[in-house]
């Protein structure tokens, strides 16, 4: 529609929870174009043709989140989302970013705690025969998820060999995520209740959806399977990494702000300043 934003996403991913929760905070209307991993490929190459995408320890040129803005623009990276949003769409005293101070750690989680979350969250599917087609029917429409079952035979194998999920990788990234978790609650320990400081911002955001993975929180937008549908180990993984101070701040954060929604965007495709809530 003319005037709202297109978001092309893997409905699942954290990364896409970082770029729909920026966009949802302040009130972006947006059409979002869910996929399931794979199917996701053609819809992405079709809006850059692999040219706005980028290749580091995280992504590829087809990752998604990709959004297209009203004017055409196209920003294939979940930090360059949220930066789009902050400098367009924020109020003055709700800005995501406001300095660097947290920066270094942002890519840190992102290249590090992000990519380990999502090779447990991965594994302990794999190890859970169904979750993936649930997750697929609850997310995409019936048309993909009736195309994803077909390929569920084949999808383990090309995500195992994609995401090097080899049979240490559930004890090697745990260790990971607990290391980065420790790192975090170093910055609480101060009493703080922000990673930022006295106010929720873009750290925050980014750091609780790079946790998701691993807390499995109730107000995530896409579904996700309960934490029955998981072996027992996985369950305790879960359990463990909700009850670490960090796990805790994301919990948190989740609760408190998933759905608050501090602005209204303008809509208009001349690109107005947004309108601060009265």
């Amino acid at each position: 529609m003319p005037g709202r934003h297109r978001l092309i996403t893997i409905c699942f991913s954290h990364y896409v929870e970082r770029a729909r929760w920026a966009l949802d905070r302040f009130g972006i209307e947006y059409d979002e174009h869910s996929h399931m991993p794979l199917l996701h490929a053609l819809p992405v190459w079709w809006v850059h043709r692999g040219q706005a995408g980028r290749s580091d320890k995280a992504s590829s040129p087809l990752s998604t989140p990709v959004l297209v803005t009203p004017e055409g623009r196209v920003l294939a990276d979940s930090r360059e989302i949220l930066d789009y949003v902050d400098e367009r769409y924020a109020p003055a005293d709700r800005r995501l970013y406001d300095g660097a101070r947290l920066d270094e750690r942002e890519r840190q989680w992102h290249d590090r705690l992000a990519t380990h979350s999502r090779r447990l969250a991965y594994a302990a599917c794999f190890g859970a025969p169904g979750t993936l087609g649930a997750i697929a029917r609850h997310n995409v429409g019936w048309i993909e998820s009736a195309m994803f079952r077909v390929l569920m035979p084949v999808v383990p194998a090309i995500m195992r060999s994609v995401l090097q999920i080899g049979d240490d990788a559930v004890e090697r990234s745990s260790e990971m995520c607990r290391r980065e978790l420790d790192e975090v609650a170093k910055l609480l320990d101060d009493g703080r209740p922000y990673l930022g400081g006295d106010r929720f911002t873009g750290w925050d955001l980014s750091f609780a959806c790079f946790a998701a993975p691993l807390i499995f929180p109730p107000e995530y937008a896409a579904w996700l399977p309960k934490d029955d549908a998981f072996e027992d180990d996985i369950k305790a993984l879960i359990n463990e990494m909700r009850a670490h101070p960090a796990g805790q701040h994301a919990v948190k954060m989740f609760r408190l702000h998933r759905r608050e929604c501090v602005g209204r965007a303008a809509l208009d495709v001349g690109g107005a300043p947004p309108v601060s809530p009265s």
